[in-house]
């Protein structure tokens, strides 16, 4: 943490996971020269109030530098904390940056990157953006053909508790139709009917393993980010959970349809990413 007050979305996502699974939270700030020691207060203030409430026990590690480290150094050095505290997920917050940081890595781009146990970065779109206190509606949107139950283990989690247990969890399948072909045409086509059956089966898959009521949706899409937008606005949609199948390599960690959800979504969407050697 930076002790952002946006970084209170991944704190509380971390809290929830955490009292679903019975397990401590770690938070971890590189503490670098002439910090806002008011700004920490309020955030760990906030921390504290939020794992009274959960009853989550977390403690907080320092990571003392001398001089401003780079981004990579940063990364290093969080990565490097996960691993001596054997953290099996680490939960992070992102958001939009400039164009040059975006195209070479954001922080949290660099910690997927080089983590070896899965990561979730809890992306805010817009400034301002928070998880509601009471969300009334979850969105998987799926993007591909097999079955990933990252996303569906994690909705499961964050609606475990008894004052989130009448959240309706949507998951759409995402399908991309031609520009030429007529909206009516591709929703009563055989191929649709057939994806639809498939769909179900899947889903179905994730309610017999993990004992939670998801609701199967088709959604056709031309443009992907904003038509995925459109719909969770028009359903009151609170937050998205995303499976992403980057990870290696330069430029953007998102994958093009992935990026384009995070970047126009109404929402926090909550990335996914698997830990190495595992995914789609």
């Amino acid at each position: 943490m930076a002790f952002e007050a946006r970084e209170l979305n991944a704190a509380r996502v971390a809290f929830f996971l955490a009292e679903y699974s019975g397990s401590n939270v770690i938070i971890t700030h590189v503490k670098t020269p002439g910090e806002d020691s008011a700004k920490k207060a309020r955030v760990m203030d906030a921390i504290g109030k939020l794992a009274d409430k959960l009853r989550v026990k977390f403690e907080l590690d320092e990571i003392i530098v001398e001089s401003e480290p780079s981004l990579g150094d940063i990364a290093q050095l969080l990565v490097k904390n996960a691993e001596r505290r054997q953290c099996q997920l680490i939960v992070m917050s992102a958001h939009r940056e400039a164009f040059f940081t975006e195209l070479f890595g954001r922080v949290s781009d660099r910690v997927v990157r080089i983590s070896r146990t899965p990561v979730i970065l809890i992306e805010t779109p817009r400034d301002g953006m928070v998880i509601p206190d009471s969300p009334r509606r979850m969105l998987i949107p799926v993007l591909y053909d097999k079955f990933i139950p990252g996303p569906f283990i994690i909705a499961s989690a964050l609606t475990s508790t008894a004052s989130a247990s009448d959240i309706e969890i949507i998951a759409a399948s995402i399908v991309e139709i031609p520009p030429t072909l007529p909206l009516e045409a591709a929703t009563t086509s055989s191929e649709m009917r057939d994806a639809e059956r498939s769909f179900s089966l899947m889903v179905s898959t994730a309610i017999k393993s993990l004992g939670k009521l998801f609701s199967p949706r088709i959604l056709p899409v031309r443009d992907v980010g904003f038509d995925v937008a459109e719909y969770s606005k028009d359903e009151g949609i609170d937050m998205i959970i995303l499976y992403s199948s980057g990870r290696s390599g330069y430029g953007k960690l998102l994958k093009k349809a992935e990026y384009e959800i995070v970047k126009k979504a109404p929402c926090i969407c909550l990335v996914m990413f698997a830990s190495s050697g595992q995914g789609a």
